[in-house]
């Protein structure tokens, strides 16, 4: 007898009811009845990918153990498309989230495991996925957690770098612009920019001065010369031998060339007739834009602690400060230990001193006991006392920690007795110097029974609120605390 009408493999697309409803008129047109036949003919065409979901959602059991109702009734649609779930392009995390939240709405499982399997296999982030799989003890919330905070970070270091490549080819574009349009043009800049080297309307690569035998790199024509502004830090300064005379030179890495002032240039010319100017083409800018007029060029001797040698000094208009700039600094390397060292005050060592006389006991490195009122500590009438035995030392560390228990016993910190009633396993931890710290593990014996003299800790909105207006702050290292 010749079957009526055909059946299809199963499609995610379709809906499920529909897919039985049609699997039912089959069963009717050819006269199945039978319910094993019936469970036999849905489980050899709904495709393999079904079959398994079905093998999968009722393990331990087998298919052939569940009629045809209860096979049809396991909620597999649903379940299928939450187990074929994938992030797609451009999708975040929260949204996938979101999407299989409605997905298990009718799947009738522990939703937290499944989220958290499905959320690890489901993602396209190879760095993430990884992430959460070397994750020991995974939970959602933790995997939830870490992915969007990855998820995150990845959004924030590419607009970063969009941010950082967009100024880049802003100051590429505009790196000699100087002029601006104030006819209520807002900042637009000129059409033709500025040449950095002649102050021609002109592209910089295109002015005829290009190869001027001046030293400088092209992307240093236009530099700060000058600090502007009140309350800027105190300069670098360093002595340099120009000439054979002394001069008091800043460091300064935001200048390519090193300059002289014409005033220091007047008084070094006194002293060395010979010293003459070469004509120089250099065009040089302050940071605000503003252009130094260069009187000329020195081909001068040069001597820094050891180092010396002939290298170049442009000498400017003006009284600003000389100036040790980057040309300088790629060929001598500067003491910057002595640079940073900390000039002593006579006037404060003596005060110091002072200080450290009258509290002498206090700069001691060594500790002392607490000689006042003995401390008290009360416990519940109902405790009983808690005695643990020593846990095991490493072997590596058990050395340090004898030589830091006889320590404290010589100074008086701890003393042995031959009998306790409470007794508290001691942590050794080792510290940044690779010391040892001796604690002791009361949680496990007096905490547990103490009266505690409950006080709220504030809030860290109150501490600010309370340091507000505050000028001067002081940290406290505790010795041994």
């Amino acid at each position: 007898m010749a079957n009526h009408g055909k059946l299809e493999e199963y499609d995610s697309q379709e809906e499920w009811s529909q897919y039985i409803e049609q699997l039912e008129f089959y069963f009717e047109a050819n006269g199945v009845d039978d319910e094993d036949k019936q469970r036999a003919i849905l489980l050899s065409v709904c495709g393999s990918k079904t079959y398994k979901l079905i093998r999968n959602l009722i393990t331990p059991n087998k298919p052939s153990e569940k009629t045809f109702a209860e096979l049809v009734e396991l909620a597999i649609v649903q379940r299928f498309k939450f187990n074929t779930r994938f992030t797609k392009p451009g999708e975040s995390i929260a949204s996938y989230v979101a999407e299989l939240r409605s997905l298990s709405e009718h799947c009738d499982f522990k939703l937290e495991e499944m989220l958290r399997g499905r959320l690890v296999c489901g993602i396209n982030d190879e760095q993430i996925q990884r992430r959460l799989l070397a994750e020991s003890s995974l939970d959602f919330k933790k995997a939830m957690k870490i992915a969007t905070s990855m998820e995150t970070a990845v959004k924030n270091a590419r607009y970063l770098t969009h941010q950082m490549a967009n100024a880049n080819i802003n100051t590429e574009k505009s790196a000699t612009l100087h002029s601006v349009d104030n006819q209520g043009q807002g900042n637009q800049l000129w059409s033709k920019p500025e040449c950095g080297r002649c102050g021609g309307k002109h592209d910089p690569q295109q002015c005829k001065f290009r190869d001027a035998d001046d030293e400088i790199e092209e992307e240093d024509d236009n530099y700060g010369i000058y600090s502007l502004g009140k309350g800027q830090a105190e300069p670098y300064v360093v002595d340099v031998l120009v000439s054979n005379e002394s001069l008091k030179m800043e460091v300064d890495t935001g200048a390519a060339v090193s300059v002289m002032n014409e005033d220091t240039y007047t008084l070094l010319k006194k002293k060395h007739p010979n010293l003459e100017l070469k004509e120089s083409k250099v065009r040089l800018n302050t940071y605000t834009g503003e252009q130094v007029k260069v009187l000329g060029q020195l081909e001068t001797s040069v001597k820094y602690d050891d180092q010396e040698g002939v290298w170049p000094l442009l000498v400017i208009t003006g009284k600003g400060p000389n100036l040790i700039g980057r040309n300088w600094l790629q060929k001598i390397k500067i003491n910057w230990e002595n640079l940073f060292q900390l000039k002593e005050d006579k006037n404060t060592s003596v005060k110091v001193n002072k200080l450290l006389e009258k509290y002498e006991k206090v700069f001691h490195e060594e500790l002392e006991t607490f000689s006042g009122p003995k401390a008290k500590i009360y416990v519940a009438e109902d405790a009983s006392p808690k005695y643990y035995k020593a846990r095991p030392v490493p072997y590596a560390l058990r050395e340090k920690v004898e030589k830091e228990l006889e320590r404290l016993q010589e100074v008086g910190t701890i003393e042995p007795v031959q009998f306790a009633d409470w007794a508290a396993p001691i942590v050794p931890i080792v510290k940044d110097d690779k010391s040892i710290r001796i604690c002791g593990d009361y949680k496990v014996t007096v905490n547990q029974a103490t009266k505690l003299d409950n006080y709220p800790i504030p809030k860290a909105e109150d501490l600010f609120a309370t340091l507000s207006g505050g000028e001067k702050f002081i940290k406290l290292d505790m010795s041994q605390a």
